[in-house]
């Protein structure tokens, strides 16, 4: 069927459920671009505790 054969009010639905997918898209998308960051943050913060790493490891346990 196409957009001309369709009355205004199937239209308008159409529209506002568009309207509807497009917000949940970029609501999607905000929330992946946050949680990216925070990845990243952390990744960063992992690889100073590695580079600030001297090479000693401290052993807390005796053997058993």
């Amino acid at each position: 069927m196409s957009d001309q054969d369709r009355d205004k009010g199937e239209l308008m639905a159409e529209v506002a459920a568009l309207r509807q997918k497009v917000a949940a898209l970029e609501k999607a998308e905000s929330r992946h671009h946050r949680t990216s960051e925070a990845w990243r943050d952390l990744w960063a913060q992992y690889e100073a505790m590695i580079e600030a790493f001297d090479g000693l490891i401290l052993h807390l346990f005796p053997k058993l």
